[in-house]
């Protein structure tokens, strides 16, 4: 069917380069994700990966959108936060996001004997805070990376465990725990 005397609004859109650099370091981190949403009248959610240079851009309709931080896991965390960010028409937006390295922890889970525990899980509570599954090496040897939720104060936990063999500790942790090593005894799991 072809209709006469449609009107289409053309808008002209502006451009947001979002930016995201090493805090500490204060170096680009390329494939960052990038998460973007706009609301109004409907829900637009748009997630991209920074380039090379660390930027990303976006061509975007006039209006105001939520940048939530960028991620790259698991050596930068999800930060639970979000920037509005207006866009104009025919103009570009420049936004500097810095991802927050997450702290490193490395240690050693050995059983009462002090034998090393080859395939035990190890993971920091409140569950989730660890990135992604960490199993020690043979050698009992691990690394894991995680943040903190928000900046309300809270206790943190580092657990290691082997579900076969019913063994289990945990430690607490802080920001400035770095290196932990721990010895596994029966336990609930």
């Amino acid at each position: 069917e072809t209709r006469s005397g449609v009107q289409v609004e053309v808008s002209k859109g502006g451009l947001l380069e979002v930016v995201t650099v090493d805090e500490t370091a204060n170096m680009p981190v390329e494939d960052a994700w990038v998460n973007l949403q706009r609301r109004e009248g409907f829900v637009l959610s748009i997630s991209r990966q920074s380039d090379g240079d660390g930027v990303e851009g976006f061509r975007l309709l006039p209006g105001e959108y939520h940048v939530q931080h960028p991620h790259k896991e698991p050596m930068y965390g999800r930060q639970r936060l979000r920037t509005p960010v207006v866009i104009e028409g025919g103009k570009t937006k420049r936004l500097d996001l810095p991802l927050v390295r997450q702290t490193t922890i490395t240690g050693t889970v050995r059983d009462k004997s002090g034998s090393p525990v080859d395939s035990a899980e190890v993971s920091v509570l409140p569950q989730g805070l660890s990135p992604h599954q960490i199993r020690t090496k043979k050698d009992g040897r691990f690394e894991t990376y995680w943040g903190p939720l928000g900046a309300r104060p809270m206790a943190y936990y580092l657990l290691a465990r082997h579900r076969e063999r019913n063994l289990a500790a945990i430690s607490e942790i802080n920001k400035n725990t770095q290196m932990l090593d721990l010895t596994v005894g029966p336990g609930v799991i």
